[in-house]
């Protein structure tokens, strides 16, 4: 599967450069290799052993390039992503990528999308935190007040939006703190 732009913020946006201005030709670089470019544009970049994932939106490897950064709610992640391949073209260490998840949010989704599969087999949300968590003592007269009957009926719910779709949002970093500014531009 090809992922969008418009979903994965690393996949980087490539033009033929305005006229006046020289970009890198990603074809005549020795350490560069590109792979699977149909006439889509869709293609990946290796570059010294780091892969990029890219879209032509005209032009090729062939030409001088320019990447695009579009100016939406995930621009920092897609800056990131130039950064990166930036660094990469020019033989300077490539930062980690950050939108990686710990390891605590791979285990939290794995363990969400267990509980969507239990619930759609058919088993209760007791019989899930059996499962889920092996070393805690659940019992039939303690469930209705245990503190993981919340956790695991929690878990469903974000596995089901997962499924639903949400799991895009992993593509992304997530941001603290951040608030959305109002388009609006306020008058005198």
């Amino acid at each position: 599967m090809i992922w969008s732009p418009a979903v994965d913020p690393a996949r980087i946006l490539l033009r033929p450069c305005p006229p006046g201005m020289d970009g890198p030709r990603l074809a005549a670089r020795d350490d560069v290799i590109v792979g699977g470019l149909g006439n889509d544009g869709f293609c990946t970049a290796s570059v010294s052993g780091v892969e990029f994932p890219l879209l032509f939106l005209a032009g090729g490897p062939d030409e001088p390039v320019a990447a695009v950064v579009l100016a939406d709610h995930l621009a920092l992640d897609r800056l990131e992503a130039v950064e990166r391949f930036w660094a990469a073209l020019n033989g300077d260490k490539v930062p980690p990528e950050r939108r990686q998840m710990s390891k605590q949010k791979r285990q939290r989704a794995g363990k969400s999308l267990r509980a969507v599969d239990g619930r759609k087999d058919g088993a209760s949300y007791r019989v899930i935190a059996q499962v889920l968590f092996p070393g805690h003592r659940i019992t039939l007269a303690t469930w209705k007040s245990n503190a993981l009957r919340e956790t695991v009926i929690r878990l469903a719910r974000d596995g089901l939006e997962l499924v639903a779709g949400g799991y895009r949002s992993l593509l992304h970093r997530r941001r603290h703190g951040r608030k959305r500014r109002s388009q609006a531009v306020r008058t005198g």
